[in-house]
Parts: C-alpha cells; structure tokens; sequence
C-alpha cells in the first residue's frame, strides 16, 4: 500500500503537476516587445540578421500602416494594413511567442519593394489581438478565413498569398483545404510543424525521454481546459488543398527539424516545392537567404499569384 501511495504521489508531482503547469504557460496570452523596442542585449539567433531587421523595422513604421480589425469566434483581431494600391496582397501570419515586426519586417518589406499591399496580423492573444488564449494554429486557422473575408470586403485585392512562419505556417497548413482559391493562389509555409503534440518532443533526441511521460497529460489538459486538441495534424488538410505552396525550412532549425519539416511538405497534393535555407536558424529562412534564393520565392509566388 506505501508503495502505491508512493507511485501515486510521484506520478502527481513529477507529472500530472507539471504537465498542468506547462499548459498554462503554453496556451496563456503572449505579449512580445519588437526588436527595436527591446532593451536587451542579445538578441539570440536573429543578432546575425540584425542590422537588416531593424533597417525593415524603421522602413515599415515609416510608411504608417493602417491598424485593422475583424471578429472571429468573439475575440477582436488586428492587423497592420499597408496598401499600396496594388491587386496583389501578401497575408502574413507571425509565429508563437513573437511578434509581425519581428517575424515579418524584412519579409513584408521585401513585398512591398515588389509591388504587394501587406496584411501583417497580429495572431490571436498575441501583442495588439484580443483572445485569452492562443491555440497553436487550430483555431488560427478560422481567423486567417475570416481576415481573407475582410480583404475580399475592403480592398481591391484580386491575388493573395498567405505566408506564414512556425506557428503561422502551421496556421496555414491547417487552412490550406479550407481557402478561397478565387483569392488565394500561394501559400508559402516556414517552418512549420506537423502537429503542435509531435513538435514539443520529436527531434530533440535524450530530451525526449522528458517530455514523452508528460505528453499525455499534455494533450489532456490542452483539450480539457482550452478544447484543444494538439494531436490535430496539418497533413489531411494539406492532402486536400489545390493551392500551391512554397515550403521554405531552416537547415540549422533546432525546434522544426528539416527531417520533419520535409515529410510535412510531402503531403502537400498541390503544386509544390521545398527550399532549404542554409545555415539559417529557426523563423529565418527567408531572412538568412541571398539574392538567389530569395528570387526563388518570389518566382515560385509571382509563377502562381500574377
């Protein structure tokens, strides 16, 4: 009987309790200081990008975007809206614990420079949105529906691409089958993972050993306390879709491994294709590409939205 109590007590303590603790901290709202607003020192993987980042960053605030808003499932959203007349628009949708400065400074700018008006939205219970809780790109996804909806309502917009990065592309990925296609012709995902349950523990080879006694308690407190069930994966969505997509992955990715990445982008039945950016950290694909390889993006984009 002691030793059961034991076995109970550790399981409560060690597991139960933490798994707990950890979807708390997970699921609760984010609110991410943009670089060139942080104090800090370091800026971690993205210092070797800096000086451009911040260059885009003072190029993007410089042109005084339109804050917009739409309602999706009873929480207000907002975007940066830059419009520049054209009939080509570029929706950017930023990553988990970040921010659309952060994420999309130099992307967005890059669009721009190319003749795109800009949707850089602020994902739900991130930084300027409502929500009180963020979902990991399965509940994102009816708000990307809804921001095509407010594009297709308020602008002259004939072409779309969705971009998104990390949990943003994975916000993609999961809508991918669900899009306008009229509006949306490309989509390009970075970095994305399969299901939010695979990328907290696959890849990250003895740290694993952590994380999988945790996992279902996880899931459990996820779907129990959020109604989210992290187990939902991308890859039938991305089985049925007709958009053609872009997937660009980071060689050097510690949080979406380039292995996993890729058997993502093999489910894809549309037009597709896998860049790998080389050398690049996690959420830096596009930003650690040259010239070259970012003329490829561009081509693969401009082949399917013009």
């Amino acid at each position: 009987m002691r030793y059961a109590f034991y076995a109970l007590a550790f399981l409560v303590l060690f597991i139960v309790l933490p798994s707990f603790v950890l979807v708390l901290k997970l699921f609760k709202r984010k609110s991410v200081v943009d670089f060139d607003r942080s104090k800090r020192g370091s800026f971690g993987t993205y210092a070797p990008y800096m000086d451009e980042i911040l260059d885009s960053i003072a190029y993007l605030r410089s042109l005084e975007p339109k804050t917009v808003s739409i309602e999706s499932g009873g929480v207000i959203l907002k975007a940066d809206w830059y419009d520049t007349g054209s009939k080509f628009t570029a929706v950017l949708l930023h990553g988990f614990c970040s921010s659309p400065m952060n994420n999309f400074a130099v992307i967005g700018k890059a669009f721009i420079d190319r003749g795109f008006n800009a949707l850089i939205v602020h994902q739900r219970a991130h930084n300027a949105s409502g929500g009180d809780f963020t979902a990991l790109g399965i509940v994102e996804q009816n708000d990307l529906i809804k921001w095509m909806d407010w594009l297709k309502a308020n602008t002259s917009t004939k072409s779309a691409v969705v971009y998104g990065i990390s949990m943003g592309g994975a916000t993609v990925a999961y809508a991918a089958d669900k899009l306008d296609t009229d509006l949306v012709r490309a989509a390009v995902i970075e970095s994305s993972y399969d299901t939010p349950y695979s990328q907290m523990y696959k890849g990250k080879g003895l740290m694993a050993v952590v994380w999988v006694p945790l996992m279902p308690f996880i899931s459990f407190f996820s779907k129990l306390i959020y109604g989210v069930e992290i187990k939902s994966s991308v890859i039938p969505s991305l089985q049925k879709t007709t958009i053609p997509a872009l997937f660009l992955a980071s060689e050097n990715d510690k949080r979406v491994p380039l292995k996993l990445f890729k058997k993502t982008s093999e489910s894809c039945a549309s037009d597709s294709e896998f860049i790998v950016s080389s050398g690049a950290p996690h959420a830096l694909a596009f930003t650690a590409l040259d010239g070259d390889g970012r003329k490829k993006v561009f081509d693969f984009i401009n082949k399917h939205i013009k």
